[in-house]
């Protein structure tokens, strides 16, 4: 992918990346690197609510505008190991397309040079989606289904899919069901083996 296909400057990023030109550049070289340990350490949020506040007061800013200066530099950080992107793309990327002042991206694409291994590496044991399937269990049973006043035996099928660090998922299928998701299950199966 051309480093132009990185990121639309959308109204969201440029808004955030309009914050990001108006404070402190050790400021936001600070921050960037907490955001780093974050997305290192695999956690939700960067920064607690006190330690927000505390940074609203500092750059004097609205909370909404630290909220949008925290998730546009976690995104960037984001497109950046999921593209691995090269620190001197990154910064002509920063610069012409998203319009980072000049010395915002020198720092940010300093900062991505000297972590990028440990950030991908990272990355790379986990997933990049919040949905992480760690477990399947499943089990058949019959069910009374009613139709028309008659009743009849239904084989059904319930999986349940265990998710890292958030409920489990219960699907509960008849036949007709059962078998569309085998069906697509069987087409994604095709696809990842025509990526090998």
């Amino acid at each position: 992918m051309a480093s132009a296909d990185l990121w639309e400057a959308d109204s969201e990023l440029s808004k955030g990346v309009d914050i990001i030109n108006k404070i402190d550049g050790t400021k936001f070289l600070l921050i960037t690197n907490r955001i780093v340990k974050a997305i290192s350490k695999d956690l939700d949020e960067p920064f607690t609510t006190e330690e927000r506040d505390k940074l609203q007061h500092s750059l004097e800013l609205s909370s909404v505008e630290v909220d949008q200066l925290i998730s546009t530099t976690t995104h960037i950080l984001k497109k950046a190991i999921f593209h691995i992107i090269k620190p001197a793309a990154l910064h002509k990327h920063m610069v012409e397309t998203l319009r980072m002042e000049e010395e915002r991206a020198v720092a940010f694409s300093q900062l991505w040079s000297t972590e990028a291994e440990s950030l991908v590496n990272a990355m790379k044991q986990k997933s990049l989606y919040s949905h992480q399937v760690t477990g399947i269990d499943w089990s058949t049973n019959v069910a009374i289904k009613s139709d028309k006043g008659d009743q009849e035996l239904e084989p059904r099928a319930e999986i349940k899919l265990n998710i890292r660090n958030q409920e489990d998922i219960l699907l509960d299928l008849n036949r007709q069901e059962l078998t569309k998701l085998y069906s697509v299950l069987e087409n994604i199966q095709s696809q990842l083996d025509a990526l090998n």
